[in-house]
This record gives C-alpha cells, sequence and structure tokens, in this order.
C-alpha cells in the first residue's frame, strides 16, 4: 500500500470513531434543547425598583369643543348670547331680548338636546318639548323623541316606622273672648263679649236679612190660607 492509501484509510477509520463518540452527545443535546423549550415555574416576584425620573412635559393640547356660557339670570341679553338654563340645557339669543329662554322660540334658539326643564304637574292637551320632566301619576316623566318616559318612578310603601317618643307639653294657650249676655232687641241680637285683659265691647248681630225672607213666605201662606176660608164660606 503506498501512503496515500494509508492516509485515506486512517483518516476515514478516525472520522468513524469520531461519529461514534459524538452520536451519544448529540443525543443528550437535543434532550437539553428540548427542556430548555419548555417553561420552568414561575419565580416569585422581585422587589419594587426605585422610581424612576420624572418625564418631560408633553405638548400643549388642543382647544377643547365646550361650550363657555353664563346661567341665566333675569335681565336683557344681545343677540348672539349663549346662557346655561334651568337643569344644563344650552340657549342662543336670537335678538336683544329680556325674555326667558323656556317658551319663547323667537328670542332664544336651543343649543343642542342636553339638559332637562322641569316643566311641572302634567297638563292634558300640553305640548311638551325634549327634556321637558313633568309629574304624573306620583312618577316624573321626560320628555323624549319617542315619547314620555318615566324618568324617577314612586317607589313600593314602605313599612310603618317606629313611634316616636311623645313631644313636651305646648305652653299654655292665651285667654279667649267670652260671651257675658245676649239680648234681642227685634231683629238685632245684641252680644256682650269679655276680651281677654277684662275689657268689655257689645257686638251687635242684624238678624233682618235672615228673618225677612222667612216673615214674607209666612205673609203670603197665610194669605193663601185666608182666600181658600173665604171661597169655602162664600
Amino acid at each position: 500500500m503506498t501512503d496515500d492509501v494509508v492516509d485515506t484509510v486512517t483518516l476515514e477509520a478516525v472520522g468513524r470513531a469520531l461519529r461514534r463518540e459524538l452520536e451519544p452527545i448529540r443525543g443528550r443535546v437535543l434532550i437539553l434543547e428540548q427542556a430548555a423549550s419548555v417553561p420552568g415555574p414561575r419565580g416569585d416576584a422581585g422587589e419594587r425598583g426605585a422610581q424612576g425620573e420624572r418625564g418631560l412635559a408633553g405638548a400643549p393640547g388642543r382647544d377643547g369643543a365646550g361650550v363657555e356660557a353664563g346661567h341665566w339670570t333675569p335681565g336683557v341679553y344681545r343677540e348672539g348670547a349663549v346662557v346655561t338654563a334651568y337643569l344644563g340645557q344650552y340657549y342662543e339669543a336670537a335678538r336683544d331680548t329680556a325674555a326667558e329662554p323656556y317658551g319663547n322660540p323667537d328670542d332664544w334658539h336651543r343649543l343642542g338636546l342636553a339638559g332637562f326643564h322641569f316643566a311641572g304637574a302634567f297638563v292634558e292637551g300640553r305640548a311638551y318639548a325634549l327634556g321637558d320632566l313633568f309629574v304624573k301619576d306620583f312618577g316624573t316623566f321626560v320628555q323624549t323623541e319617542d315619547g314620555p318616559r318615566v324618568f324617577a318612578g314612586r317607589g313600593a310603601k314602605g313599612e310603618q316606622g317606629q313611634r316616636g317618643e311623645a313631644g313636651a307639653d305646648g305652653r299654655p294657650g292665651r285667654d279667649g273672648s267670652s260671651v257675658e249676655h245676649m239680648e234681642a232687641r227685634g231683629v238685632t241680637l245684641v252680644l256682650s263679649v269679655s276680651e281677654r285683659g277684662g275689657a268689655a265691647r257689645l257686638i251687635e248681630c242684624d238678624l233682618a236679612p235672615i228673618f225677612e225672607p222667612l216673615l214674607d213666605e209666612f205673609a203670603a201662606q197665610i194669605k193663601a190660607l185666608e182666600a181658600r176660608i173665604a171661597a169655602l164660606g162664600g
């Protein structure tokens, strides 16, 4: 055999020997790789870190889309003035006006549909605006685009509470007036009254308006009776 052939055979033998030695190592590496891909149990939470430094100030925000308006009070408002009124409603003056916003569409235009207006007790046939609140059948209703809806209903009657303690006695009342004497003078009734403190005064009651119609009726009945008697006698 030549030297070249010997070297080739030797290298092949060494390669086979190395592959045999590396094969178990490859198997263990594969097992370790598979084990590393499975997450282990979650560890305990670590201690809280120190507070970081304050960040830089942000850029100024854009102006909001809200409406700045004072609450309506009686007075004169110029055309274009915007006010809030009642329970969060917004109105804009359609002209110079001293009228209140609700119920005066020629003077005020309502802005949006927000807010409420308390319209009191329900009145049959009255036209209610959106957001109007009214009381009906012991409940409060709100007018919506779909008609009245319950806003706050009356709850069930609760149990009677415990009887409270008796209150303190009131102060003695003042002495009242008393009738000391009564006398009829024709169709006038005269009362002698003793006032509080001992003062006396007379009170005259004219009974003519009461008795005169009765006397006229009585006289008419007597005349009718006399006429019947006369007719029987004749």
